[in-house]
């Protein structure tokens, strides 16, 4: 266990309101926008993160309000672009995989996470 984490990592005395979830999904978007501008040399960046955060954040990315389910340590591959259209630059978010789980073929008990009601899936939007 990593130092300061011995109790987990939340330390809030209530859970995250819907509205701070969503102010924290903008940062995140903005965070990852900036890696975008700053980097010149196409570089990757891999980032882990809990499922409805990643289905959240991949729906900023992709402009759509839909339910992305992820099985646990399932990945997706988002190719952020800069476009010019119209005399301005536009973000573009080319999805090139969601949910890849290729790596767990061999034991299906592995796939696991994905239960829309009994893995929270569905909490954002009821």
């Amino acid at each position: 266990c990593m130092d300061g984490m011995e109790n987990g990592w939340f330390k809030h005395s209530t859970a995250e309101s819907s509205i701070d979830y969503h102010k924290r999904v903008d940062i995140l978007v903005d965070w990852i926008y900036s890696l975008h501008n700053n980097n010149s040399t196409n570089q990757s960046f891999i980032l882990v993160f809990h499922g409805n955060l990643l289905s959240s954040l991949l729906n900023r990315l992709m402009q759509s309000k839909s339910l992305i389910v992820h099985n646990n340590t399932g990945f997706s591959h988002v190719q952020i672009m800069s476009i010019e259209m119209n005399n301005r630059i536009e973000r573009v978010s080319a999805v090139k995989s969601l949910n890849r789980v290729n790596h767990l073929i061999h034991d299906s008990t592995l796939f696991t996470g994905d239960d829309v009601i009994d893995d929270h899936w569905i909490q954002e939007y009821i």
